[in-house]
């Protein structure tokens, strides 16, 4: 789906290509994808670079008997396995933020607040300017949302709907 023109900023200086991806982003997800069929997990791939590197860096502190807060090696690999998708996660909201926010100011160019195609529903929500995207796969049951057949129709006072 091409959600930029070709002479868009975005995709001109390189940021975007015109399907909203960034230069890489296909490959990374593609190599994600391949390693999550192969039931690869991030667990497993921190336990052999745990593995790997005890052999390397400093030698790992030895528990004494008595001693107190020792490290919990489990815990901490879940830790590290939540940091790291944590990270991803966040970086992902910065690039769905910037996004909304280019899907809003093409609603606002082609002077929309409801587009409805194939599927793929748009509706600009004025409080707070947000927009509300749904996607359907073909086949997919439709739900009876208000505004959705709604052309024409006054929604509340000064404000119709429009498709």
């Amino acid at each position: 789906m091409i959600i930029y023109a070709a002479d868009d900023p975005l995709v001109l200086d390189g940021t975007y290509d015109r399907e909203g991806y960034k230069p890489g982003e296909r490959a990374r997800i593609a190599k994600a994808r391949a390693q999550q069929a192969k039931g690869l997990d991030l667990m497993a791939k921190r336990e052999k670079k745990t593995a790997a590197a005890s052999g390397k860096g400093r030698p790992q502190k030895q528990a004494l008997p008595g001693m107190e807060d020792r490290a919990i090696r489990p815990l901490e690999q879940a830790a590290a396995a939540y940091a790291d998708i944590r990270d991803q996660r966040i970086a992902l909201n910065v690039d769905e933020a910037k996004l909304k926010a280019s899907l809003l100011t093409l609603m606002h160019k082609h002077g929309k607040t409801v587009y409805s195609r194939d599927g793929i529903t748009i509706t600009v929500i004025p409080e707070g300017e947000s927009v509300k995207v749904k996607v359907r796969k073909p086949g997919e049951a439709e739900d009876d949302e208000p505004g959705e057949d709604l052309a024409g129709e006054e929604l509340r006072p000064g404000v119709r709907a429009e498709h």
